[in-house]
């Protein structure tokens, strides 16, 4: 038997204070603009954007993404040429570990083109991702299009844990 506690919607209502999360996983280098303008995006439409290298840390890159991601209500994913590099000890890049480690959020993810010299790990994560249902999959060019797209992206999220 459930205890009115559980019942309650206070675990899911946020005090005016709060905004959701929204974790951006990239690459950092090739992608420095693309993730300037998903972050201002995201600023724009009242959430807070978390990346990854936002501030100095005395702990692991890995253990650093995983507690950051574990924090965050959506996921933004931006791809382009670069896999990335493998985590230590594992045989994927951060870039999959982020990506397979977001499930169960919302997952909204742009796939820079043209990409002529896209890595093959990279290419096999995409037509996975693919065959999975994502909340929103989309192709852009300039980072000016994906402000747009990640901007006009709030109408397609479910309503997770926002407030009236």
């Amino acid at each position: 038997m459930q205890t009115p506690a559980e019942h309650s919607p206070a675990s899911s209502i946020r005090t005016p204070d709060q905004r959701l999360r929204v974790f951006v996983s990239s690459t950092l280098g090739d992608l420095a603009a693309e993730r300037r303008a998903a972050r201002d995006a995201i600023a724009e439409l009242h959430l807070t954007p978390v990346f990854f290298e936002a501030g100095a840390r005395p702990y692991p890159a890995r253990d650093v993404y995983r507690a950051y991601l574990a924090q965050s209500d959506i996921f933004v994913g931006i791809y382009w040429q670069s896999y990335g590099a493998l985590v230590p000890t594992m045989s994927i890049s951060g870039l999959e570990d982020e990506y397979q480690l977001s499930s169960g959020k919302p997952r909204l993810i742009y796939i820079k083109q043209p990409a002529p010299e896209r890595n093959g790990r990279l290419q096999a994560l995409l037509d996975g991702i693919r065959q999975e249902d994502v909340t929103k999959y989309q192709k852009f060019s300039t980072a000016a299009e994906l402000w747009r797209t990640v901007r006009g992206a709030r109408c397609s999220l479910p309503r997770v844990g926002s407030r009236p």
